[in-house]
């Protein structure tokens, strides 16, 4: 996939035990720009990104040298060095498929912000920044509970995949009592017919003896048989 555009930015981190932004700590990152993929990398040199974010259909607001990117799985905040750094990046996210990237009107970079209409311009998302009022800081307001709102999904995504590991657990489970409850039944049946050919054996030595005694009771008569015809011969 073709290379759109490259540079370091500052990435907003991200409180991971509050789960909020922190939204003082910035983290210098190498990012790629490709067709409707975006991805940061810990150094120019790292071969695998640190993280990435599909960006079609995503949407840009700006605050002087921040912007927030915006799309249905996550919003990230980064900061350029100037604005006419900014000014670029914005123009390549719109070549890649950002639609508030494409919906603005890049002026020479002399202002610091992209977009022609005002602080915010006239991006896709600008309109649902007005509950938090106007001025510099409202849409800073505005940037961090879209963090929220992301981070709060991913929650959401995580509560499901849960779900989904109970479900396949209950599952195995129910698997392993049926083999155990195969096992104790086979057992059983095992037992039972080692029992009946243990009785078996019996009753055959039994007949084993009785065909024995047979025997020797067929030999005594035979010589009975045989002294008493002696004394009858003639000679």
């Amino acid at each position: 996939m073709a290379e759109l555009h490259s540079g370091y930015l500052e990435k907003s981190s991200v409180n991971k035990s509050s789960g909020k932004s922190s939204g003082e700590k910035y983290d210098r990152r190498f990012f790629k720009l490709t067709d409707g993929m975006l991805s940061w990398y810990n150094s120019k040199s790292d071969k695998e990104p640190a993280g990435f974010l599909d960006i079609n259909g995503g949407s840009v607001e700006l605050d002087g040298v921040v912007m927030a990117l915006i799309t249905d799985e996550r919003t990230i905040v980064l900061r350029a060095s100037t604005a006419h750094e900014l000014a670029e990046w914005v123009r390549k996210l719109a070549m890649a498929g950002c639609e508030g990237g494409a919906a603005a009107s890049i002026g020479d970079g002399s202002s610091s912000n992209p977009f022609a209409d005002g602080a915010w311009g006239a991006s896709a998302a600008a309109p649902s920044a007005a509950p938090y009022g106007t001025g510099k800081h409202a849409h800073s307001k505005y940037i961090k509970e879209q963090l929220r709102k992301g981070e709060h999904k991913n929650d959401s995504e995580l509560k499901a995949i849960e779900k989904q590991v109970v479900s396949t657990e209950d599952a195995v489970d129910a698997a392993q009592i049926r083999i155990l409850r195969t096992a104790v039944q086979t057992r059983d049946v095992g037992a039972k017919t080692l029992q009946q050919l243990e009785e078996q054996g019996v009753q055959m030595k039994r007949i084993q003896a009785e065909q024995a005694n047979l025997g020797t009771n067929l030999h005594n008569a035979d010589k009975v048989i045989s002294r008493m015809r002696g004394p009858l011969r003639f000679t």
